[in-house]
C-alpha cells in the first residue's frame, strides 16, 4: 500500500510539473551565455578523446564545470542545434530532482504527504524556472542532482552504517562539483545534518567529513581561479559594511521572493536596504528561541543560509542575484509549509480539512501558473530582454544584450538606440562601446566607429575584441601599420593572432615604404 502512494504521489507530482513547465519546450538559445557553452563551443561538437580531455581542463565563461559541458556534447551528438534537445534533457533532470527531494524528504518524515507536497512546491516555484527553461541552467540541475544524490545516500550510510553507501555519496560529491563549484557546500550542510538530526558533532564526524572537505577546498581554490581569468573580481568601491548591507539585503531578497515570486528577472538591480542588519538580527533572535521549541526551523534556515553563503556576494564575485541561486537552497521552507499543512490537515475536522485542501489547491495553481508565464518569459534572447527592460528598465546589461539582437538581423536604429539607453545609464561599458562601434562599421561610419573603439580601450586597456576590431577597421582604411600595432598588442596580451596576418601586414607596409 505505501510502495503504491509513493508511486502515485510522484505520477502526479511529473504531471503537474509537465502541465506547469511545457512551454521551456520550445524555447530558443538567448543570448546569455547560451551562445559561449552551445553555439560558438566547438568542444561539444565531437566526442573524441582530445575534447573531452579539453572539457575538463578549460574554464567556460569564468566557471570550471565539465560535467555540464560534456552533458551539451552529448546533447549535440543527438540532434547538433535543435534547441528541442537540450531543453528536453533540462526537464528531465528538473523532473529527476523532484524525484529525489521527494525521497529525501521521505527519509527525515516517512510521510508521502508532506514528502509530495514539499517536492511539488520545489518542482512549480516560480523561482526555480529559469535553470529549467534557460539551457545554461543545465548547472545548477545537474549539480543538484549529484548533490541530492550524495545527501541521500549518506542517510543511507547513517542508518545501515555500511561502507558503500558512503563511498556513492562520496563519488556523487565529486560529480556534483564536477557540474558545478557550489558543491562545495555539501559537507557542511552532511554537518549539519550530523547535529541536528542524529545530534552529533563529534570527532568522528569530522573524520567522516575531512575527505569532502578537502575536495571543496580544491574546488573552490578552482573556482576562484577560473572567475579571475573571466574578471569576475570587480574592483568595488564599496567599503566592508556596505558589502555585508548588500549581502543582508541580498538574504532578504530571496526569502521575499519566495513568499511573493513576482517580478523575477535573470538579472536585478542591486539591492541596498539600510534596514537590512536590524530584520536579519531579528530572524536570527527567532531561530534561537525556536531551538527550544523545534529544531527544525532552525535546520531549515541554516541549510538556507550555508548553500547562499557562496553567491550572498560577501566577497563580490559574479552575479549579484540571481534565482538559481535559490535551486536547492529553498527546499527547507517547502518542507516547513508541507509539513505545517500536513499536520493542520490531520488534526483538524472534517470541514476544515476541506478547507485545507483548498489552500493546497490555491497554492499549486497560484504558483503554477506564475511558472508557466516564466517560462514563455525565456522564449528567445528578445523576448527574454525586453521583459527585463519592461520590468526593470535602468539595467544596462539588457539594453546591450537586446541591441546585440538588433545589430545582428541588421536592425541598426534600433540597435544604436538600446546600446544609447545602456551607455547613459553606465557610461564605463566597455562591451558597449565595441558593439556599437561595430555598428557604427557596418553604417560605413567608420570615425564613429574608430571613437568607439578608442573609448573602449580607454576604459579598458586589455580589451582584446576593441583591439582585434579597431585593428581590422585600420587595414579596411589601408592604415597597416597601426593594423600591425593592434595585432601585436593582442599577442603581446596572450591572444591569438596567425603569423599569416603579422606577415601579411609586414609585407603589405614594406610596399608602402618602397
Amino acid at each position: 500500500m505505501k510502495s503504491t502512494k509513493k508511486i502515485g504521489a510522484l505520477f502526479l507530482l511529473v504531471t503537474i510539473s509537465l502541465i506547469t513547465l511545457y512551454p521551456c519546450l520550445s524555447n530558443d538559445f538567448v543570448n546569455w551565455d547560451d551562445d559561449k557553452y552551445v553555439l560558438e563551443n566547438r568542444d561539444i561538437q565531437a566526442l573524441t578523446g582530445q575534447n573531452i580531455g579539453k572539457i575538463f581542463s578549460s574554464f567556460y565563461c569564468g566557471a570550471y564545470v565539465p560535467l555540464t559541458v560534456l552533458s551539451f556534447a552529448i546533447d549535440y551528438q543527438i540532434g547538433v542545434l535543435n534547441t528541442l534537445i537540450y531543453h528536453r534533457t533540462n526537464l528531465l533532470l528538473h523532473f529527476l530532482n523532484s524525484i529525489l527531494i521527494f525521497w529525501v524528504v521521505y527519509l527525515f518524515c516517512k510521510k508521502t504527504g508532506v514528502s509530495f507536497l514539499t517536492a511539488l512546491f520545489f518542482t512549480i516555484h516560480p523561482l526555480h524556472v529559469e535553470p529549467v527553461a534557460w539551457v545554461t541552467g543545465r548547472k545548477d540541475l545537474l549539480y543538484a542532482l549529484f548533490f541530492t544524490g550524495s545527501v541521500i545516500a549518506y542517510l543511507y550510510f547513517r542508518t545501515s552504517d555500511r561502507r558503500q553507501y558512503y563511498l556513492m555519496s562520496f563519488l556523487l560529491f565529486i560529480l556534483a562539483l564536477f557540474s558545478k563549484p557550489a558543491a562545495v557546500t555539501l559537507p557542511f550542510v552532511l554537518l549539519v545534518i550530523e547535529y541536528f538530526v542524529y545530534s552529533q558533532s563529534n570527532k568522528k564526524s569530522l573524520i567522516r567529513m575531512a575527505p569532502y572537505l578537502i575536495l571543496s577546498i580544491i574546488f573552490f581554490y578552482i573556482a576562484v581561479i577560473a572567475q579571475r581569468t573571466a574578471g569576475a573580481f570587480p574592483q568595488g568601491k564599496l567599503n566592508f559594511l556596505q558589502q555585508i548591507n548588500i549581502s543582508l539585503s541580498n538574504f532578504l531578497f530571496y526569502l521575499y521572493k519566495m513568499i511573493v515570486p513576482i517580478k523575477l528577472s535573470c538579472i536585478y538591480p542591486i539591492q541596498n536596504y539600510w534596514f537590512a542588519p536590524f530584520l536579519v538580527g531579528a530572524i536570527i533572535i527567532v531561530i534561537l528561541i525556536s531551538l527550544r521549541y523545534n529544531r527544525i526551523i532552525a535546520l531549515t534556515m541554516v541549510f538556507f543560509v550555508i548553500m547562499m553563503l557562496p553567491v550572498l556576494q560577501l566577497i563580490p564575485v559574479g552575479q549579484i542575484l540571481s534565482d538559481r541561486y535559490t535551486y536547492l537552497s529553498l527546499t527547507g521552507f517547502f518542507y516547513l509549509l508541507a509539513a505545517a499543512l500536513y499536520t493542520l490537515y490531520l488534526h483538524a475536522k472534517k470541514k476544515f480539512r476541506i478547507f485545507i485542501i483548498i489552500i493546497v489547491l490555491l497554492i499549486t495553481v497560484f504558483l503554477s501558473t506564475l511558472s508557466n508565464k516564466q517560462c514563455r518569459i525565456w522564449k528567445d534572447g528578445m523576448t527574454l530582454w525586453t521583459y527585463v527592460i519592461n520590468t526593470y528598465p535602468d539595467i544596462s546589461v539588457a539594453y546591450n544584450n537586446r541591441g546585440t539582437i538588433h545589430s545582428n538581423n541588421r536592425n541598426y536604429t534600433n540597435a544604436l538606440e538600446d546600446y544609447n539607453k545602456a551607455l547613459q545609464i553606465n557610461p564605463k561599458y566597455v562591451k558597449v562601446y565595441v558593439h556599437r562601434g561595430n555598428v557604427f562599421n557596418n553604417l560605413g561610419d567608420f570615425d564613429r566607429a574608430l571613437s568607439d573603439y578608442n573609448k573602449a580601450l580607454k576604459i579598458d586597456s586589455t580589451c582584446l575584441i576593441a583591439y582585434h576590431n579597431r585593428a581590422v577597421l585600420y587595414y579596411n582604411n589601408k592604415n597597416y601599420e597601426h593594423s600591425l600595432k593592434d595585432f601585436l598588442r593582442i599577442r603581446e596580451l596572450g591572444g591569438e593572432v596567425p603569423d599569416d596576418v603579422i606577415n601579411y601586414l609586414k609585407d603589405l607596409l614594406k610596399k608602402d615604404n618602397q
